[in-house]
């Protein structure tokens, strides 16, 4: 079961996709988050959930220091950024490798 975190400032989108994420307990072990929690992002690397959905209407949650922490903290993570002024979501994973030479630059293109 992959846990699932939102994090939102409760706006309209974000409450109608909790609602429909919520009819699916058996798939998903949801996880709403505000973003007026002052732990917000420390709760919600504690719980290192395999996605986060960011409801991109709150400016709190549109901010790239927030994603970059998130990324940087969930090595494995992958965001969903939902925009209420468009019918489309932006999906980011995001991989680490060491590099240390040329051919280890090129193994990762």
């Amino acid at each position: 079961m992959s846990i699932v975190a939102i994090l939102t400032g409760n706006s309209l989108l974000a409450e109608g996709v909790i609602s429909r994420l919520r009819q699916h307990p058996d798939q998903l072990d949801l996880r709403v988050i505000e973003t007026t929690n002052p732990c917000a992002i420390k709760q919600i690397i504690d719980i290192q959930p395999s996605t986060v959905i960011l409801d991109d209407s709150d400016p709190i949650v549109a901010q790239q220091s927030l994603i970059d922490t998130l990324l940087t903290n969930i090595p494995s993570l992958t965001l969903i950024r939902l925009d209420p002024q468009s019918a489309q979501i932006q999906v980011v994973h995001w991989e680490e490798h060491r590099v240390s030479k040329v051919r280890d630059l090129l193994e990762v293109l």
